[in-house]
């Protein structure tokens, strides 16, 4: 699975934009160039995939052709929905102890699926961060720690399809109901979630008790599920 990941990654990026693919009738990858325009297509993408080899090797032979001026963004908000109870809070520096926090849920995801450290990986929150609060959609801006893992998001159709690894991966380690990667777009350089947010909207959900038993009751139940 991780291979054929890695591939169409790789596809994706080379056939989005400019739709590059080497000519199978040249022997060395200086001699093969750039030379198909054709769209995206399983032909094209199977005999890259059979020149090239791994998808490993192919990600190293593309590190040749895209130069750094082809990485047109570096900062991207990732955007997050989750159930606030499943966590023990928000933030990043949560003591270990206390149980999973959504950022180091996050953080850990982002490094599996980047293959790097996850102290490699620069991210911070967009939003407030309180405990046990619920989020429909709230943004993380995160700054790929390299040149190879800021290609592997850089056009929507990669974005869209590890949007997709995401998520499979949250339902691997028993998460699947408690957070969901919506999307992921770029920013440009120099964005600042201090000063480039336009709003940010909250909703506060207050019970209303008909009587003072049944208030009684849900703070007995209430108490009662923090003992436990």
């Amino acid at each position: 699975m991780q291979g054929d990941w890695g591939f169409r990654k790789l596809m994706s990026w080379l056939g989005c934009d400019g739709y590059l693919f080497p000519s199978n009738t040249k022997n060395t990858a200086s001699q093969r160039g750039i030379v198909c325009t054709c769209k995206l297509c399983e032909n094209c993408s199977t005999r890259l995939f059979n020149e090239q080899g791994t998808s490993k090797q192919i990600l190293t032979n593309a590190h040749l052709i895209l130069m750094e001026g082809d990485i047109v963004f570096r900062k991207f908000l990732f955007w997050l929905r989750y159930d606030g109870s499943r966590f023990s809070s928000m933030a990043k520096g949560a003591a270990p102890h206390t149980g999973a926090s959504v950022f180091k849920l996050f953080e850990s995801c982002l490094a599996r699926l980047f293959d790097e450290d996850c102290s490699k990986i620069r991210s911070t929150t967009v939003s407030r961060t309180d405990a046990k609060v619920h989020a429909l959609r709230t943004p993380f801006l995160v700054k790929p720690p390299n040149e190879r893992t800021s290609i592997i998001i850089q056009n929507p159709i990669f974005r869209s399809k590890f949007v997709d690894d995401f998520n499979d991966l949250i339902k691997n380690v028993g998460f699947e109901n408690s957070l969901k990667l919506l999307e992921i777009t770029p920013v440009a350089k120099g964005f600042n979630p201090n000063f480039h947010v336009s709003y940010r909207r909250y909703v506060y959900r207050i019970r209303r008790f008909y009587s003072m038993d049944a208030y009684l009751k849900s703070r007995q139940t209430d108490q009662q599920s923090l003992i436990d």
